[in-house]
């Protein structure tokens, strides 16, 4: 390492560094090192006085947080989920996956109020659960609401959100997942169900599901067209 010392002797000014020394066991120790020259009546310096300062808990504590950040970031960058900030309405924070979900440059994410992300049908009750979970107030922490895409795409969210404190003031932090795939299967399912249903109800024969037991459990409308027996009475 670079010694000051010699540049202290020939400017005559002070000098700050820091160096890594070596116990008499061989283990390193920083150190912070306060280098002030003393000069005599001419001004010449005869002297020089090092203060040196044990930083070895601060630095190893300032690696520690750098890794830990380090890790941090890694997590957050590499998620599944979008994950974000919200503080004032805007988005202070977020992750790649925000980008990659609704299309928009960082710049214009960090621009625009969140709520204008957010499908118009939704925007009143996502706005006012905001409002009132940055006040504190408690909430179901798992929604579910519309986004719009930049390329004018409707998808479904589902967000986990918390109150955190961001840079010393009140901020909400979200866990958002894309589930429109799930809610286009829901749908399909739904819709399914319907024309099965729509299917046994007008259906000429008789259908009936029976349990293990031998009792009947469903009965469509033409059994009371062929028997005349209400269904009421054999379910």
């Amino acid at each position: 390492e670079q010694c000051v010392l010699g540049e202290v002797f020939e400017t005559g000014k002070s000098r700050n560094c820091k160096h890594v020394h070596m116990r008499g066991d061989g283990s390193k120790v920083h150190v912070d090192i306060l280098l002030s020259p003393l000069k005599d009546d001419s001004g010449s310096v005869t002297h020089v006085v090092e203060a040196i300062r044990d930083v070895t808990d601060l630095i190893q504590a300032y690696e520690a947080l750098q890794e830990s950040e380090e890790k941090y970031r890694l997590l957050v960058e590499n998620a599944n989920e979008a994950i974000f900030v919200i503080q004032d309405g805007m988005l202070r924070f977020f992750n790649i996956k925000n980008i990659e979900l609704i299309g928009y440059s960082k710049e214009e994410l960090t621009s625009t109020p969140f709520i204008n992300f957010v499908h118009p049908d939704d925007r009143e009750v996502t706005l006012g659960r905001y409002l009132k979970r940055i006040r504190g107030e408690e909430l179901p922490g798992v929604n579910v609401f519309r986004i719009i895409d930049k390329a004018g795409n409707i998808k479904w969210a589902e967000v986990n959100s918390v109150l955190i404190s961001w840079e010393g003031r009140p901020a909400i932090l979200n866990f958002l997942n894309d589930i429109t795939e799930r809610k286009k299967a829901e749908e399909a399912l739904s819709e399914s169900e319907q024309r099965y249903r729509n299917l046994i109800e007008n259906a000429p024969d008789v259908i009936f599901t029976l349990a293990s037991n031998g009792t009947i459990t469903s009965l469509n409308p033409a059994f009371e067209k062929i028997t005349g027996w209400p269904r009421s009475e054999w379910l």
